[in-house]
Formats: C-alpha cells, sequence, structure tokens
C-alpha cells in the first residue's frame, strides 16, 4: 500500500505531510516544478520526473496497491490501467467544475468574464476530464482590479484549509464522503495557447485582458 502524490502545488504537499506519510511524488519535467523536487530532497520523499502516462506505469509497476493518489496541478490525463491501481484519486482542480473545467480554468474564467472563481476537490475515476463526484468546493469573487497572480495567490491559498479538512475527515471516517453532481451541462474550455496565457499571468490588472 502507497500514497502517491502528482503534481507541483506545494502548498498541498505540505499539507498532506502533516497528515499522513507520502512515499512517492511525481512532477511533470517543467522548470515550474523545482520547488516541489526541493520539498521532496528536504523530506527524504523519492521525486520523478515524468513526461508521459508510460512514465507513470513505470514508476508504478511493481506496485500492487496505492491507497491513495493525491494530484495537484498535474498535466498528463491518468488512464483507467493506473486508475485501477488505486483506491482514492483525489484531484484539486482550480476552478468551478460546473462552469469551468480544462486545464487553464482560472484564465479562462477570467478570459470569459466569470464572476467567481473557485477551486473543486473532485475524485478520478475515470479517463473523462475533471468528471469525478465531488468531495469540496470553494468559491470567491474574482477581483478584476488586481492582478492575475493576487488572484491565484488566492486560489493556491484556499487549498491548504482545504486539504486540511479533509484529510481530518479521511483518517477520522476511514473514506472519503462525496456526492455525484450534474455533469452533462458543464463547460470545458480548451487549453489557452502561452502568448495569451502570458499576457494574462504578467497583467498587473485583470481589466487590460478583457
Amino acid at each position: 500500500m502507497a500514497n502517491i502524490f502528482m503534481g507541483h502545488f506545494g502548498i498541498v504537499l505540505d499539507e498532506l505531510l502533516k497528515h499522513i506519510s507520502i512515499d512517492t511524488v511525481l512532477v511533470e519535467n517543467k522548470p515550474a516544478n523545482k520547488e516541489v523536487k526541493r520539498r521532496c530532497h528536504k523530506s527524504n520523499i523519492r521525486c520523478f520526473l515524468v513526461n508521459h502516462y508510460e512514465d507513470i506505469l513505470n514508476i508504478a509497476k511493481d506496485v500492487e496497491y496505492i491507497d491513495l493518489c493525491i494530484v495537484a496541478s498535474f498535466g498528463i490525463i491518468l488512464k483507467q490501467s493506473f486508475i485501477n491501481k488505486c483506491r482514492y484519486i483525489v484531484n484539486f482542480h482550480p476552478g468551478d467544475v460546473d462552469i469551468c473545467r480544462g486545464k487553464h480554468p482560472l484564465p479562462a474564467a477570467i478570459l470569459n468574464s466569470h464572476k467567481t472563481m473557485g477551486v473543486t476537490v473532485h475524485l478520478i475515476n475515470s479517463e473523462k476530464i475533471d468528471f469525478g463526484p465531488i468531495l469540496a468546493k470553494y468559491l470567491v469573487p474574482i477581483d478584476y482590479t488586481r492582478s492575475y497572480k493576487y488572484n491565484e495567490n488566492k486560489l493556491i491559498e484556499a487549498m491548504r484549509p482545504l486539504t486540511s479538512m479533509l484529510m481530518k475527515d479521511y483518517l477520522n471516517y476511514g473514506r472519503f464522503i462525496a456526492y455525484d453532481w450534474d455533469n452533462t451541462n458543464s463547460t470545458y474550455y480548451k487549453p489557452l495557447d502561452k502568448k495569451t496565457l502570458g499576457k494574462l499571468m504578467n497583467s498587473d490588472s485583470l481589466t487590460c485582458c478583457l
């Protein structure tokens, strides 16, 4: 039995380590993941760089059963061959899945003039993107007078208490309590191009990008 973390939201990893042990961390082979690699080195946790789904299978091939797999900003889609190894796969999606599914939920919410941004924590039980039963959701208004980074940091910081709450419940009850939702009318946004993302993420005020 093992616990695995995937992604570069170090704030989630830090909070997880207060409650459970993490055996292995997987991060995409990108410069943005250097902070998570540093955390792993400090805590003596195995950390692997991955480029493709096959890399995940190779790393997990000798693990018969995974109790918890926590996903927080990981771009490689998990397939059924890995999903079947896990008791629970918990995904931290930095968006409201009812109206903003996809790879870049906060940028998509801003560019489509949504009033709110959010974090949805849900289970992954199939290969469908952002479709699983919901464990928790956090919504807050987007402040269009402030920078992208300000709004993003507000969302990321919200993941700390969400992680703590979910892990306390899991340790107390030995399971997660989730609810199914009607995803038939949810909106999926395609990944944005680098130029659009760069302009948005470097903005001092979101009003300039609308």
